[in-house]
């Protein structure tokens, strides 16, 4: 099954909170189609909640601008920056942002933010 065809859950938004920032566990650096909703489902059942998964950013036309604003920007702090935002709120992520990117950078800049 597809889950991100009929998965219904509300995704995070970014806080300006830090005190209630939710620290990033896991980085499933997989690449796109080799199982990674698999892995986020089993995250999930080891209570490692919420995981984003590029079926979180597809539905959200802002969430898709950050993720190829990241991809494209050449300046490393604002990538940082962005790529920051788009995992914030998560405990883990899989799929796109963690693997996928041509080049790496945004695996690279998780790797940084981790």
């Amino acid at each position: 099954m597809v889950r991100f065809l009929t998965d219904k859950r509300i995704a995070p938004t970014p806080t300006s909170n830090t005190q209630h920032k939710q620290e990033l566990l896991v980085i499933g650096a997989g690449l796109p189609r080799t199982a990674t909703s698999s892995l986020q489902a089993a995250l999930e059942e080891l209570n490692i909640t919420p995981c984003l998964h590029m079926a979180q950013i597809i539905p959200h036309t802002s969430r898709q601008e950050l993720l190829i604003a990241a991809t494209h920007t050449t300046d490393t702090a604002t990538r940082q920056k962005q790529v920051n935002a788009l995992i914030s709120g998560y405990s883990a992520v899989c799929d796109m942002p963690a693997r996928g990117d041509v080049g790496g950078k945004l695996s690279r800049e998780l790797g940084v933010l981790f």
